[in-house]
């Protein structure tokens, strides 16, 4: 048995992931349980920001080779993965306070996301540099997905330079999906196809590249008999409820807390 001194990345980046996993599904248990809803929003968000801090806190701690934030030489793949991951949880911890929140909250929740969305898309465009995603595990795919779910909610923004950041973003997540789908078919394919009926409901499908625009309406085996469920975000509280995705977009923002974002 290796002590840590001796671990090589592998070894590293098995048991880093090992803890993100265990950590985020006891935070996913208190985020998503019913008894959040009943608390305040104040509590709501104070619960979900010390989650984030200890997420951060467990990602600080893992081994320099599998950071890749403070280097821009190669990194193994293995980094890139762990970061998309690690991003892919604040998305989702931050997700349930775009429920109903006060004023002053979705932009914070939406600034917070999109950042770990452009983080994505950032490790994305690294790692297409140096290895295809087609060698990447399945678990890739959703968290990617993810991150276009926030892209395509920021690009119904009306401000066309906000549109065009976000279409940026689709692009490489789409491109890394696409890889990805050489060697995991369906789950690739049904992403894809998730994503672009999900921008023809909220009508961004300009926001697509133009391969991916042309969207087959009546295509029933991603969203089942959940698209009546689905409409444009001006509705009070849309969602696709799903086992692999799970993924809400709420209303409870407006334009303004959009368009005040940065983009990375």
């Amino acid at each position: 048995m290796r002590t840590v001194g001796t671990w090589t990345p592998a070894d590293s980046y098995f048991d880093t992931t090992c803890r993100l996993w265990r950590f985020f599904d006891i935070a996913m248990d208190e985020i998503y349980a019913p008894s959040f809803k009943e608390l305040s929003q104040i509590a709501r968000s104070h619960l979900t920001r010390s989650l984030e801090g200890r997420l951060h806190d467990l990602y600080s701690g893992t081994d320099d080779c599998m950071k890749i934030q403070y280097s821009t030489s190669k990194k193994l793949p293995e980094a890139y993965h762990l970061h998309i991951g690690f991003h892919t949880a604040i998305i989702l911890f931050n997700r349930p306070l775009l429920e109903q929140g006060t004023p002053g909250d979705p932009q914070r929740t939406l600034q917070t996301m999109v950042r770990s969305a452009n983080a994505i898309c950032q490790a994305i465009q690294r790692h297409c540099r140096d290895y295809s995603f087609a060698e990447g595990p399945s678990y890739l795919v959703l968290h990617i997905t993810r991150a276009c779910v926030v892209f395509l909610l920021v690009a119904t923004s009306p401000d066309p330079s906000v549109q065009r950041s976000a279409a940026n973003g689709l692009k490489h997540c789409l491109t890394a999906i696409d890889q990805c789908a050489r060697t995991w078919s369906y789950l690739g394919k049904r992403s894809i196809r998730f994503i672009q009926e999900l921008a023809s409901r909220w009508m961004v499908v300009k926001a697509l590249p133009m391969r991916y625009s042309n969207v087959i309406r009546g295509f029933d085996s991603v969203s089942g008999s959940q698209e009546s469920a689905m409409h444009k975000p001006d509705g009070r509280w849309s969602h696709l409820e799903n086992v692999d995705y799970s993924l809400d977009v709420y209303n409870g923002f407006t334009w303004s807390d959009i368009d005040t974002i940065e983009f990375a």
